[in-house]
């Protein structure tokens, strides 16, 4: 099946290119229908993609496109069409051009109709990754109890099971961890202490403070859990005693977020988010929050903070004259 707006994108490419081309184009096409299964929408914003390479190339390079220039186009005409698209597409729009290009070359290289190595020199470019949103505090608190009766919605549950969920989400907020963080602690690394000794990224050390709330119900579910045997043993386990997978915990957190109606940029990294920003909000120290979190630089910590813009100058201009 193809839609109006693909017969008309492929009758464009037609006028682009020759006979030849436009023949292993259409295969393409057909390729990524049959047998890659994309979606329609996906096929359309390819053919879209490569229609406006073509284009770019007759006003450039030939009046038609043809397989041999495909072959012969070197990395600075790549880059020529990179500025090209910089100019008129989106950060979004323009990394998936490249994509869809990448993709027709490698089509091409697959099933040796010819070859170019120099498309694949040029970089994708870099997406700024939108963070998750802040929960106010009340909405932290009620996600942490919600996930915490997840489990006792479904049949055959596991007291313990809850207990996890719950405590998992409010450790990762108290301390402002990442899941992979959270997800990492040993029963030896609580040691009797309200500090939380943190491997972080790249094996970086960092101490946070643990709030006695917090220490009691971490220890309350390694009493209860049947895999906390010692002090090696993980605080969090999935249901047949292995390290818990973070796509288990997503899920307890999506259901939560369901069940209470909260924005769908809640996830288990919003409440890390969460916790630097209500840090700064009530009047936190931002080079504080930025050795809480384990970042390296402190225009990272900033990110991750959403409050009042002259709060963040000041904060941030104090820093740097530390």
């Amino acid at each position: 099946m193809q839609t109006v707006k693909d017969k008309d994108l492929i009758n464009d490419i037609k006028l682009k290119t020759d006979e030849s081309l436009f023949l292993i184009v259409t295969n393409w096409f057909e390729y990524l229908k049959h047998e890659k299964h994309f979606s329609f929408n996906t096929i359309s914003a390819y053919l879209s993609d490569l229609n406006f390479f073509f284009k770019f190339l007759n006003g450039f390079k030939a009046d038609l496109v043809t397989k041999t220039l495909l072959q012969m186009l070197e990395i600075t005409d790549f880059r020529s069409f990179f500025a090209e698209i910089s100019e008129k597409r989106v950060a979004n729009s323009r990394a998936r051009t490249i994509s869809s290009i990448k993709n027709f070359y490698k089509y091409c290289e697959k099933n040796n109709i010819f070859k170019n190595e120099s498309i694949f020199s040029l970089k994708n470019p870099k997406l700024p990754k939108p963070l998750p949103k802040a929960l106010n505090v009340q909405d932290t608190k009620g996600a942490i109890s919600e996930a915490g009766l997840v489990e006792h919605y479904k049949k055959n549950s596991e007291d313990w099971v809850g207990v996890r969920d719950a405590c998992l989400l409010q450790v990762i907020y108290a301390c402002g961890l990442r899941i992979s963080e959270g997800l990492s602690l040993k029963v030896g690394d609580l040691n009797n202490s309200l500090m939380l000794k943190i491997k972080g990224k790249g094996g970086k050390e960092r101490f946070v403070p643990l709030l006695k709330e917090v220490f009691d119900n971490l220890k309350g579910l390694i009493e209860i859990c049947p895999f906390c045997t010692n002090s090696d043993s993980y605080i969090f386990y999935g249901k047949l005693g292995k390290q818990l997978d973070p796509a288990v915990f997503q899920k307890v957190v999506r259901a939560a977020r369901i069940n209470l109606g909260l924005p769908e940029t809640t996830t288990p990294h919003s409440f890390r988010h969460s916790f630097a920003t209500h840090l700064l909000e009530n009047s936190g120290d931002l080079r504080t929050i930025q050795e809480l979190l384990g970042h390296a630089s402190l225009s990272t910590t900033q990110r991750y903070t959403k409050v009042d813009t002259r709060r963040i100058i000041s904060a941030f201009s104090s820093a740097q004259s530390n």
